[in-house]
């Protein structure tokens, strides 16, 4: 009887030791599996996140770049100085030279490092970074474009079909936009009128003003662009040329208070000056 109980205990400890090792291998090969699969989850997630960076991003933005040759407002002019600095900071960024084999897809992003900056892009945008300090961020989203730089000065661009933002520290510019014309807004005294808007056509040549005198809105029209008609030489009078009739320089409405249109002196720099009629906005042009 003894014996028999004997025999049992042992096949019974040589079936724990049989369990404990199928067990303990079994662990082992869920483990080194367990493994596989996330080594297999990463490298489909790297695929189905394969970088397509929009080269837009690349690319110096030239939505303000202005042939020099062009006749600027005082507004347009002190944005065409920013933002020549602003896009050649840029340029020398390098951005150009990059390569999408130059980054690796690490901790979930994109990434590539140099000696100059910490590059980490999307398919819709690139930041570059510096001693952990942000220099530069473009984005592209629903079509709208925004770039931060961050150099001597802070500089913001955003911009889409309809609008371009730029900011430079804490001056911002504003531009709207139409299929024919670019209205820069703007807010400065000029020969006692106050200019709201400088208006450009779509080749940015310069076309009106838009102005304010004593809460009366104008558009004022460069004298140089009206046909038929000049300013005398002490602009008190409005000559046309055609029939030689005379007309007084200023004109009001049946009130005798109201202007309906007056003639200023558009100061583009210190060397160039324009004559232009002003016409109330609630009257027809008069010629």
């Amino acid at each position: 009887m003894s014996k028999d109980v004997s025999n049992v205990e042992k096949i019974t400890k040589k079936q724990q030791k049989q369990f404990i090792t199928v067990y303990i291998i079994g662990l082992i090969a869920f483990i080194v599996l367990v493994i596989i699969l996330e080594r297999g989850a990463f490298k489909k997630n790297n695929n189905d996140n394969e970088l397509i960076l929009n080269k837009e991003l690349l690319n110096t933005p030239s939505i303000l770049s202005i042939d020099e040759a062009k006749e600027k407002g005082v507004e347009l002019q002190n944005i065409s100085n920013s933002y020549d600095i602003f896009t050649n900071e840029i340029e020398n960024l390098g951005l150009k030279e990059l390569e999408l084999d130059d980054f690796e897809y690490v901790d979930d992003q994109y990434k590539f490092v140099n000696e100059k900056y910490t590059y980490i892009a999307t398919n819709n945008s690139i930041q570059l970074t510096r001693k952990g300090k942000e220099v530069y961020n473009g984005s592209i989203e629903d079509d709208i474009v925004k770039i931060h730089l961050v150099k001597d000065k802070e500089y913001y661009l955003e911009y889409s079909s309809d609008t371009i933002s730029f900011k430079v520290d804490d001056k911002t510019y504003s531009v709207e936009i139409t299929n024919d014309d670019y209205f820069v807004n703007c807010d400065y005294d000029m020969n006692g009128y106050n200019i709201k808007k400088e208006i450009y056509d779509n080749e940015w040549n310069f076309v009106n003003i838009e102005t304010n005198l004593k809460e009366i809105s104008f558009t004022g029209y460069f004298f140089d662009k009206i046909e038929g008609y000049s300013l005398s030489e002490d602009k008190m009078q409005i000559i046309n040329n055609e029939n030689g009739e005379v007309l007084e320089s200023t004109k009001r409405l049946d009130d005798n208070e109201t202007i309906y249109y007056t003639v200023m002196n558009y100061q583009i720099n210190s060397e160039i000056y324009k004559d232009v009629l002003l016409v109330n906005n609630s009257q027809k042009f008069p010629f």
